[in-house]
């Protein structure tokens, strides 16, 4: 007999980094995502940039050192980084109380400061892998777009003397950091297109829905495509594109859920991370307020224990995601290969008034945010009781549901053409 799965009762500590070009507004939005995080009843660790405390005191910087100095140097950094970060954690995971650890920065930010043979060699040399120093550390990255991009009359290095990078550095930079964290499952970009205090108050919209506040509508979207990104049009457009696969299985739901759990395993070039995730439907009257998903990181041991928890009436679901950047907006394109149903779908976390200007080498075929015909959970029910496995087309629930929503306006041939959103 299977037994139904209890949730876990230790405290949660969420590991957050705050990233980006410089002059962004970490050192503000650190502040002040510590108050609103205390005022929840979060206790708040804030993990010092390693970087600010490497250059300072030794006097060095990375501009200008030969390439055997440069990476001992940066080894450095991300030695310290790890060091403060884990010494953060196990104060907070030896606390009674849920945490929240905001690390000014995390390891992927050095791979920015290295040419990329000289950043392979590094993982070799200290036997790092980057879905370990990626994936595994930290629940969520929020890059805040430098000020360099969007707010030029504001830039400037005078409140950080580790820093010395011009406007066209600063913008490279900020673009070389993003792009080191992509492939990591959540990501946020805050860019500079309300003033500074919006922007900051963006920060804290998105910190409340990674710590568990119930998820408001219009942030993520999902859509149908038709098929991947060709490796070739990814080569002639200097794409960066980061795939890994993902096994999502539901479990058993208990007898007071208001919602249902699941757990993930996601793997790329072997190496895996767990978690365990929680949706739940909040008794509440606000119309804006969906639901939420609270998620943990777990170990590969209490994976498997979770897994004799699993839900018979649900198949397990397999995807290929793709991530990548595109117009300063992160895309994950997920196909699902078990069961295999030719289902490609393009997901992308944006602030509610927010336009998307999708990427101009994909067919959007119809937006799927609010169908339940095409959500995991309601195709995991209904390939595990139907045997025949074919194109989700042939599925007439889902077939139905996608005439509803399919688009009839093409889209766009031109790299610099929008494609047009439909009217709702």
């Amino acid at each position: 007999m299977q037994e139904t799965h209890k949730e876990s009762t230790a405290p949660p500590v969420y590991r957050i980094v705050l990233t980006g070009g410089p002059c962004g507004g970490k050192s503000t939005a650190m502040a002040t995502i510590s108050d609103l995080l205390l005022s929840l009843g979060f206790r708040v660790f804030r993990v010092p940039e390693a970087a600010t405390i490497v250059i300072t005191g030794t006097g060095l910087f990375p501009v200008g050192l030969e390439e055997d100095q440069s990476r001992v140097f940066e080894a450095s950094i991300i030695k310290t980084k790890i060091a403060l970060e884990d010494i953060f954690y196990n104060i907070a995971r030896a606390g009674n109380a849920p945490a929240v650890i905001i690390c000014d920065r995390g390891t992927m930010d050095t791979q920015a400061y290295l040419k990329k043979e000289d950043w392979e060699v590094l993982l070799d040399e200290y036997g790092w892998n980057v879905v370990d120093l990626r994936d595994k550390r930290y629940d969520a990255i929020i890059h805040l777009v430098t000020a360099a991009i969007g707010a030029e009359r504001f830039y400037t290095t005078e409140n950080n003397t580790a820093r010395t990078e011009n406007l066209a550095q600063a913008r490279d930079l900020d673009f070389k950091v993003l792009n080191a964290w992509v492939g990591h499952p959540r990501i946020r970009i805050i860019d500079n297109s309300t003033d500074f205090q919006t922007k900051i108050q963006r920060v804290e919209e998105v910190i409340c829905q990674i710590v568990g506040t119930p998820k408001r509508k219009g942030i993520e979207h999902k859509f149908i495509v038709e098929g991947e990104i060709p490796p070739e049009v990814a080569e002639e457009l200097g794409l960066k594109i980061e795939t890994y696969n993902v096994e999502k299985t539901y479990l058993i739901k208990g007898n007071n859920s208001s919602g249902y759990d699941y757990v993930r395993r996601r793997g790329q070039n072997q190496t895996y991370t767990y978690t365990h995730s929680m949706l739940r439907h909040p008794t509440t009257e606000d119309k804006d307020i969906d639901f939420a998903i609270l998620e943990r990181p777990i170990s590969g041991r209490e994976y498997v224990t979770l897994l004799k928890s699993a839900d018979t009436t649900r198949c397990t679901i397999t995807k290929r995601v793709q991530c990548f950047l595109w117009n300063n907006v992160y895309y994950q394109l997920q196909t699902i290969i078990k069961p295999e149903i030719a289902l490609t779908i393009l997901k992308t976390e944006v602030e509610a008034d927010q336009v998307i200007s999708f990427p101009w080498f994909l067919k959007i075929e119809g937006e799927i945010t609010r169908s339940k015909a095409f959500s995991a959970y309601r195709i995991a029910q209904e390939y595990q009781s139907s045997p025949k496995v074919g194109p989700w087309k042939h599925n007439s629930e889902m077939y139905e549901a996608y005439k509803k929503i399919k688009w009839p306006a093409p889209n766009s041939t031109e790299p610099n053409e929008k494609n047009n959103q439909p009217e709702h």
